[in-house]
């Protein structure tokens, strides 16, 4: 039989497997209810139960009759209305992944990618399953399409705000992949960084000048533009010769003696792509862009859109990007070495002191405080590296759970309306039950919301943010463990909150609908009654009560 076919949306791969397969399992547990004919057993049940049910009411076969007859009318029509609407296929169902949606990021455009860029696009993309395409009744069609689209609706109406700690837990998942980009970062910082850094810190000493908060963060990292604005870097060469930047006497004496190896560029230079480049690439080879092109180009869009909504001028994101990836935390996590060497990992000094190395989040600390800091948070830090990892399972479990409840019940739903005997409660209360499955696509969003919103009324401030860091604070609130313990907890009441209530009113409209039904079955009854006692009663008139007599001998 040639089916309708419809579209409908799913937002990810693994939505669309899901929902694929178990559509697919309920047609077929459907054709198997349909080929044994034990699709029909609970009404032959219910057929049954109301003749029995009918013998045990009235007192003569007009009554009974009547009774049945209409029992059986009101119940046949709502059943097999019900089965048609509930579990005969009428449209085969093309899903659909969502090509484009705004993110999270207030901005930043992100699009879904195709199936061959994805690990389970690959595995599984086609429409089909064994060959079979999924199917669906009416009535789950238009319960799926509503809920759909209605919890969409609210997510997009929610008010635009980052998510920061997603932002971040992608941010840490960044390594730097090219073995050669990280050895190239490590001898800037070596040869180029530490050397400008300390001769600008000589040179502040001697002149007895003494360094403001600004001029501290600024030089706490190799792209500091005293450093590159003030010609420090210009008296520094790279220490190895780079191919493609020329070999030049002038500049490149007493470095090395092979042009085709390549030239030995000035500090500055190598940072900002400038001097003699070979191929005219200019800033592509230099570091600062090198490092920048290393970023996957949906999370710079994210950190982008990020910067804008905290109204940070400029291209800060950039040099926020490039000062991250070059932090000796995230080399070491990127090839499991410190490139640096143990010397150059410390924390800047204080102002005017002359420091080995930098750290991505931790500058301007002494290192008295520094060890005051971890004795005194040592406690805290080793229950919330327990409690941490927990919450963040937590929460990605919960998003995955979801999709895998919603097959259960796709799978399940007609056996359990079969089993129910067609009733409409039970049709509502799954009804309801899908809808609150979909709808949870909504509440995570709103608990994302409000992390989000505690996160920047707790933490955002001077005191957190520094060097248009709008990130520095999460550093302070994973240690916090009441925070963490907050969100992980929203994460399970909320859900828990909403299907109680969600349940207490599927189960009373349910039972709203069949008192309703139950109601109708009853005037009918009344109907019956009263049609044969008339007719008992003009039977009487006209033989002169004789029938009295006649019935009760009919009883004998």
């Amino acid at each position: 039989m040639n089916l309708m076919t419809i579209r409908l949306e799913v937002d990810t791969y693994y939505e669309y497997f899901m929902n694929t397969f178990s559509w697919v399992m309920f047609d077929n547990t459907w054709e198997l209810f349909k080929n044994t004919g034990l699709f029909i057993l609970p009404i032959i049940i219910q057929i049954l139960a109301k003749w029995a049910k009918v013998r045990e009411e009235g007192a003569d076969e007009g009554n009974k009759g009547k009774l049945l007859v209409n029992w059986l009318e009101n119940y046949l029509y709502i059943t097999i209305t019900l089965m048609v609407m509930t579990c005969i296929p009428l449209f085969q169902v093309n899903f659909h992944i969502i090509d484009t949606k705004l993110d999270a990021m207030c901005g930043a455009q992100r699009t879904t990618p195709s199936p061959q860029e994805t690990q389970l696009g690959q595995a599984f993309h086609e429409t089909k399953l064994n060959g079979k395409a999924p199917e669906m009744p009416l009535w789950w069609a238009f319960v799926y399409g509503v809920s759909k689209g209605f919890t969409n609706g609210l997510v997009n109406a929610i008010p635009c705000r980052p998510h920061l700690e997603e932002l971040s837990m992608a941010l840490n998942q960044f390594t730097l992949s090219d073995p050669m980009l990280r050895e190239d970062i490590a001898e800037f910082n070596n040869y180029c960084y530490i050397p400008a850094k300390n001769r600008f810190l000589k040179q502040m000493r001697n002149d007895g000048v003494t360094l403001n908060n600004a001029e501290v963060a600024d030089i706490a990292w190799p792209g500091s533009k005293i450093l590159l604005e003030g010609g420090f870097y210009g008296k520094y060469h790279v220490k190895y010769p780079k191919k493609y930047w020329k070999y030049l006497k002038y500049r490149d004496w007493g470095f090395g003696s092979d042009p085709a190896a390549g030239g030995f560029p000035m500090c500055d230079d190598f940072w900002k792509g400038n001097g003699v480049i070979i191929g005219g690439e200019g800033k592509k080879r230099s570091l600062y862009y090198r490092i920048l092109d290393a970023y996957p180009e949906d999370l710079k869009q994210q950190v982008s859109a990020l910067f804008k909504y905290k109204k940070i001028p400029g291209e800060s994101y950039n040099d926020y990007l490039v000062r991250y990836a070059m932090s000796p935390q995230k080399l070491q996590m990127s090839d499991g070495v410190n490139p640096y060497g143990a010397r150059y990992s410390g924390h800047y000094s204080e102002a005017g002191q002359a420091g080995s190395g930098w750290s991505f989040g931790n500058w301007g600390k002494s290192i008295i405080s520094g060890i005051s800091t971890f004795f005194g948070a040592l406690g805290a830090t080793v229950t919330d590296n327990m409690m941490q990892p927990t919450f963040k399972i937590l929460k990605f479990s919960l998003q995955i759970i979801q999709p895998l409840l919603l097959a259960l019940l796709t799978i399940a739903t007609p056996i359990i309306i079969i089993l129910s005997g067609y009733k409409p409660k039970a049709i509502i209360n799954i009804s309801f039950a899908f809808f609150g499955l979909i709808f949870l696509t909504y509440i995570w969003e709103v608990v994302h919301w409000i992390e989000s919103w505690l996160f920047d009324a707790l933490y955002d401030s001077s005191t957190y943010t520094t060097m248009n860091d709008p990130l520095n604070g999460l550093n302070n609130h994973s240690a916090d463990n009441v925070f963490n313990l907050v969100i992980g907890i929203m994460y399970v009441v909320f859900p828990g909150a909403f299907f109680a209530m969600l349940g207490w009113a599927g189960i009373n409209i349910g039972d709203f609908v069949q008192k309703a039904i139950d109601k109708q079955n009853s005037q009918a009854e009344k109907s019956g009654r009263k049609g044969a006692n008339m007719g008992l009663a003009g039977v009487d008139a006209a033989t002169g009560g004789k029938s009295k007599v006649i019935t009760k001998h009919l009883r004998q």
